[in-house]
């Protein structure tokens, strides 16, 4: 008997414990890291091309002529290695369930804190007139929710990635043209109940793969597109273990099934993502920075016989970004989500963020 989605995706919600809780909490959970941490590269991606000097106000290349960093005499600079960065965020979101407007449940607001360590070596050499920058290195992030109320029952959904990166950068001479190709590896955990203390409930291999494109207008506007490609494979970690030991019944919804394939729950997430992201960066005087941008995404979830899904999500924000030093930043953001999806037991939800965060970032 041919079981629908519906049906197993049912299944899934209904295995018990901790396989329970995870089927709707770890959809949750890898919807908030995806948009964290897009929204972490929309805020990093270039507001001027490499090797000119920002002017420090209107008008300056007019007076002064193009500038450049001189040194006194020619010096051939010292290899950086690594690389450590610090984030961390705290913001309100509209909708904490990812829920569709008017629905039951309606959509919950909470505040979120999302904080990042990440450490990696990361040298650069010239190649072919532009440069390439090989990166390895470790990320660990802390999702927390409700920190400003501290409902507890929101508090039980905080969790942590751990993630391992391997990404290969190059761009071309002028800076204009950069690509990439990498992969990461990460670890969900869970900080409660159902799951057990920081124990693992969700795991994915993404290799990915980006080119993007930026454009000065004048001196102090700067267009940046980049298209952004990636594959998850993935496994929810406790709908694995109990599905490995026995099958489960289910009945009463649609067509009974017994599910003795472990693959149908665990892998559910499984997904291929394309993203077009298209941003104006306008630089209002020295150090602030303000970025519109728009983001399209299309999700492709790989789900064998249980029929095909397909998501879209468009993005439209901003974000005021203002650099005290080199190495240290603050930004004001706000964001606002359309999400549709094909299948009708997902939700068409939409989202509103806002909120700021302070990073810092050294080469050494």
């Amino acid at each position: 008997m041919r079981t629908g989605p519906t049906t197993l995706l049912l299944a899934c919600c209904l295995l018990g414990g901790a396989a329970a809780a995870s089927a709707q909490a770890v959809a949750r959970n890898i919807q908030a890291a995806t948009d964290v941490q897009r929204r972490q590269e929309i805020a990093a991606m270039p507001s001027f091309v490499e090797g000119e000097v920002p002017p420090m106000y209107e008008g300056e290349s007019s007076d002064l002529g193009p500038q450049r960093l001189v040194t006194a005499k020619p010096a051939k600079p010292r290899m950086k290695w690594f690389e450590a960065w610090a984030d961390s965020q705290i913001f309100y979101t509209s909708n904490f369930g990812f829920t569709e407007p008017d629905g039951d449940p309606d959509p919950i607001d909470t505040t979120m804190l999302v904080s990042t360590a990440e450490f990696a070596l990361s040298p650069e050499w010239a190649l072919g007139g532009g440069r390439f920058n090989p990166r390895l290195g470790y990320r660990h992030q802390w999702f927390n929710y409700d920190v400003v109320e501290n409902d507890r029952q929101l508090n039980r959904s905080d969790f942590d990635i751990q993630t391992v990166f391997l990404e290969l950068k190059h761009s071309l001479p002028g800076d204009r043209w950069r690509f990439g190709t990498g992969f990461e590896w990460s670890r969900y955990l869970g900080h409660e109940a159902p799951i057990e203390d920081y124990a693992e409930f969700y795991k994915e291999f993404m290799p990915f793969w980006r080119a993007q494109y930026v454009h000065p207008f004048g001196e102090n506007s700067l267009l940046a597109a980049e298209y952004f490609g990636n594959l998850h494979v993935t496994e929810v970690t406790p709908t694995q273990d109990i599905l490995s030991q026995q099958s489960w019944w289910v009945g009463s919804v649609a067509d009974s099934a017994v599910l003795t394939d472990p693959r149908r729950c665990a892998y559910i997430n499984d997904r291929m993502e394309h993203m077009l992201t298209v941003s104006w960066a306008q630089q209002v005087f020295a150090r602030l920075v303000l970025r519109p941008y728009y983001r399209f995404m299309y999700t492709d979830y790989l789900k064998g016989d249980w029929g095909d899904r397909n998501d879209t999500l468009n993005t439209v924000g901003v974000i005021v970004s203002y650099g005290f030093t080199d190495w240290a930043s603050v930004r004001a953001f706000v964001s606002y989500d359309h999400h549709e999806s094909d299948d009708e037991t997902i939700p068409d939800y939409r989202k509103l963020d806002t909120g700021g965060g302070v990073s810092f970032s050294v080469r050494f």
